[in-house]
């Protein structure tokens, strides 16, 4: 176990000494003013120096530095803002590929928000005018059109 840990030690000496000189050729060349005893470099094995946490940081940094959101529907869907019972309507519409449907009639029912744990939303009502011709109610749907876009069938 201890020749395992200072071959760990020696492996992380080596690769650290390899990255400083790489970055910073002045810190190469600065030696410790002590010498540590085996016992000392296990100890501090786990404990970074300054520099590599920086060093780390830095990597880290540009690592994960994200890249530019172009413009692309996902991200207009999630910022998607339904403001009023109309713009409920031509969002479910589009949404559902009924747009052109001229038998089906959407309704925002007064136009009126409500709200449930998902937030507020339009109720909307998706009647068919065959139907309501043939006597009957008319009613194909119910559906909550959340402001965010989000939408469910009631």
């Amino acid at each position: 176990m201890k020749k395992l840990a200072i071959t760990l030690f020696a492996l992380l000496a080596f690769m650290t000494a390899c990255s400083q000189s790489e970055t910073n050729e002045t810190s190469a060349k600065q030696t410790p003013t002590t010498e540590e005893t085996d016992m000392e470099k296990e100890d501090t094995a786990d404990e970074p120096t300054q520099s590599s946490v920086d060093e780390a940081e830095e990597e880290l940094d540009t690592a994960t530095t994200p890249e530019p959101v172009e413009d692309t529907p996902q991200a207009e869907e999630e910022s998607k803002t339904i403001a009023n019972g109309q713009e409920a309507i031509d969002y479910l519409a589009k949404e559902l590929d009924k747009s052109d449907n001229e038998d089906i009639v959407f309704d925002d029912l007064g136009g009126t928000t409500e709200t449930d744990r998902q937030g507020t939303y339009y109720t909307i009502q998706l009647s068919s005018k065959s139907l309501q011709e043939d006597g009957g109610s008319g009613t194909v749907g119910v559906y909550k059109v959340y402001e965010n876009g989000d939408y469910v069938m009631k």
